[in-house]
């Protein structure tokens, strides 16, 4: 009888854990989404003067709202040729100049993903 016991334990342990996993998880996605939203905004006030954007209803939704894309490229010690070549078939679709760009380089990179980075910053921009 005690084995039973034992294990309802355990299964009860692991389901608060995964429940907090997931709800973690949750509250980081939404922080993450905040976050970027107000650097969007405030690069777009930034260069918005200098942003071409389309006249074409092509960029419109059903509602006349202009669509714009958030494109995250996570990596951690990507080839940066490989990257290179994801970033120039991106700029080469159609309305590519309404893709916001998100390089999720991986913190444990150190040194060599920032300058990885601002160079494939500096090629593309």
């Amino acid at each position: 009888a005690r084995w039973p016991a034992l294990l309802l334990g355990v299964c009860a342990t692991l389901n608060v854990s995964i429940c907090s996993l997931v709800s973690v998880s949750g509250i980081f996605c939404i922080i993450g989404t905040v976050k970027m939203s107000a650097k969007l905004r405030a690069l777009h006030a930034e260069e918005g003067s200098r942003t071409i954007v389309p006249n074409s209803a092509d960029y419109l939704d059903r509602n006349g709202s202009l669509v714009v894309h958030l494109v995250v490229i996570p990596n951690y010690k990507e080839d940066e040729q490989m990257l290179a070549q994801t970033l120039l078939a991106i700029s080469e679709a159609q309305g590519s100049e309404l893709f916001h760009i998100v390089l999720a380089m991986e913190y444990r990179e150190g040194k060599l993903g920032e300058e990885k980075a601002a160079r494939l910053l500096e090629r593309f921009r």
